[in-house]
């Protein structure tokens, strides 16, 4: 910007505002341009200052005024009282505070004395400067300006990757910097490994120095590896886990393995580092394959279905239901509880059948009858069916069974079914009966366990 003669009507008002100022007050080039620039139409504070400084003080109406302008050489400005001044300290703090972080895009935040807030609002409010940026908004904005040019990032006000907040009076900077949310896959070798890790009893879940911030008491269970490798490759303190599904300390996670989101907080680096997306990581217990980076908003609720294989012991006491009466769904997360039970394929187009009381009216069968290949038949009536789960609060929610087979461990005894459920079935209660109709105690009419399961795949639909 030139104020060159003839001066235009907007530039006139600008300068005889500023010498209005600047009889009065000693004001520095940054802030004399911001209270301006928006006016102007610029965005840098310290040429418009000085230009316009230059042009109150060349007019020979003005003599007064450059005589003072030279008494006050070593005077600070009655606003910000130097703070513009301090921007190569801040700016070397923010730098250092950053180096060890791994970002694209910024913000920067500032903590300034009240007393300063005070009179830049007293001479916006005295010279009528509606519009005119806020001396806090002026140093956030040049702060950011200058920091975009010596990292390469880009100042992003809504959705920033880091957060740097200056306080010039402490000569102190804050980093903080946004969750990295990360999607993948486990498959799970060995029996015996909890899926979740319970939480530090120091600090219960907040992050201490036993912990060292990271809010688990180790890293023993499924959650605990994964979060120790993804602590590993990007930094950061507490690690929140969002699991498609779960599963018994016991169980075995196969095939593709099960989906999950951890969300990162405060993490240093954002970028998955394997050499190839699908390479499986082997950690102790586990494998973790298909990482990638996802939105907050994609960590939501997801259907799916699950391909189980499930070891019953049969005993040769009858099914006498009193479970579905008394029990409220038992200690499995996501059961539901569950409806009509469709007993042939006709079924599903002509109406539906339950047989939640047919155990009580079946005679109890002998030791000799469940040895027979027939007692099993009864279970092919759960595939392609409907059942019901009590969930929370005693309600009850419809879940399929989307196939089913079955056979006899000639050895041991014992029944495999191996089905595809979908998610939010309790596998050990579909077996017992506690809360889940038809269940397969009540199909074969005598109480049976799940003794072990095992997941062959988890399917996300």
């Amino acid at each position: 910007m030139t104020f060159s003669r003839p001066q235009s009507k907007t530039e006139s008002d600008v300068v005889k505002k500023a010498s209005d100022i600047l009889r009065e007050y000693f004001i520095c080039d940054y802030c004399l341009g911001r209270l301006f620039a928006r006016h102007m139409s610029l965005t840098l504070y310290q040429p418009l200052g000085q230009k316009l400084r230059k042009c109150v003080t060349d007019g020979a109406a003005h003599h007064a005024l450059r005589v003072r302008r030279r008494s006050q050489a070593h005077a600070t400005c009655y606003i910000c009282k130097g703070l513009f001044d301090l921007m190569p300290d801040l700016l070397h703090m923010m730098r250092d505070k950053s180096a060890e972080y791994e970002f694209s895009s910024f913000a920067v935040g500032a903590t300034i004395k009240s007393s300063i807030m005070d009179r830049d609002d007293h001479i916006r409010s005295a010279y009528k400067m509606q519009g005119a940026d806020g001396v806090k908004t002026g140093l956030t904005k040049e702060l950011g300006r200058r920091f975009a040019k010596l990292t390469g990032g880009r100042q992003e006000p809504h959705e920033p990757e880091v957060v740097l907040t200056v306080q010039p009076s402490e000569q102190y900077c804050e980093m903080r910097s946004k969750p990295v949310v990360v999607f993948g896959r486990y498959i799970k070798h060995s029996r015996g490994v909890p899926q979740k890790q319970g939480a530090c009893d120091s600090c219960m879940g907040r992050g201490c120095y036993l912990c060292e911030f990271h809010g688990i008491s180790g890293y023993d269970s499924v959650e605990g590896q994964i979060a120790k490798f993804l602590f590993g490759m990007f930094g950061g303190t507490t690690a929140r886990f969002t699991w498609i599904g779960g599963e018994d300390r016991d169980s075995l996670v196969s095939g593709g393995g099960r989906p999950f989101f951890a969300r990162i907080q405060f993490p240093k680096k954002r970028r998955i580092r394997p050499p190839r997306q699908t390479d499986k990581i082997r950690l102790e217990s586990i494998s973790i394959h298909s990482l990638s980076t996802a939105g907050v908003s994609d960590v939501k609720p997801m259907s799916f279905s699950s391909k189980v294989r499930i070891r019953i012991s049969m005993t040769s006491v009858p099914y006498d239901g009193r479970h579905d009466e008394d029990d409220a769904g038992g200690a499995d997360a996501g059961g539901a509880d569950i409806g009509n039970f469709i007993t042939d394929e006709n079924a599903a187009t002509t109406g539906t059948n339950s047989i939640k009381n047919d155990a009580d009216k079946s005679p109890i069968p002998t030791l000799q009858e469940m040895e027979k290949p027939s007692f099993l038949r009864g279970l092919k009536r759960l595939a392609n069916s409907t059942i019901e789960v009590r969930v929370k609060n005693n309600r009850v929610v419809k879940k399929t069974v989307a196939d089913l087979r079955y056979r006899r461990e000639t050895e041991t005894g014992s029944v495999v079914v191996q089905a595809t459920l979908e998610g939010g079935i309790p596998i050990k209660r579909f077996v017992t009966g506690d809360g889940v109709w038809p269940s397969i105690s009540q199909i074969l009419g005598v109480a049976c366990k799940c003794t072990q399961f095992d997941f062959e795949d988890v399917i996300v639909q």
